[in-house]
């Protein structure tokens, strides 16, 4: 593990799962499963390269069809992730957030 001065030697990974319940309601959350998938779609040139089977599978299950993508298109898979990091950056915890009382 490479720390920089000053820096946290915890290192905290959500996904848009962990995420769901820790807002208001009135929040701008990231989607779940089938909604993510249908975003990253809908948004990532990437994302819209992949097969329409693989993009139905991707809306199905998404764990499912990220690991299927992993197995068939293992070229895709840091473009894919990296689309999908950009994608969450809009997403932020508000002061209300449960996540700041970690």
């Amino acid at each position: 593990m490479c720390l920089l001065q000053g820096e946290s030697k915890f290192l905290y990974l959500f996904g848009a799962g962990a995420s769901f319940g820790s807002e208001l309601p009135s929040q701008h959350r990231p989607p779940l499963g089938p909604g993510l998938a249908a975003a990253l779609i809908e948004t990532c040139d990437t994302w819209q390269s992949v097969s329409q089977e693989q993009k139905s599978q991707l809306c199905d299950n998404f764990e499912s069809g990220m690991r299927n993508l992993q197995q068939t298109r293992p070229e895709l898979e840091s473009r894919l992730q990296r689309e999908m990091a950009l994608y969450m950056l809009q997403f932020a915890p508000t002061p209300q957030s449960l996540y700041r009382k970690l």
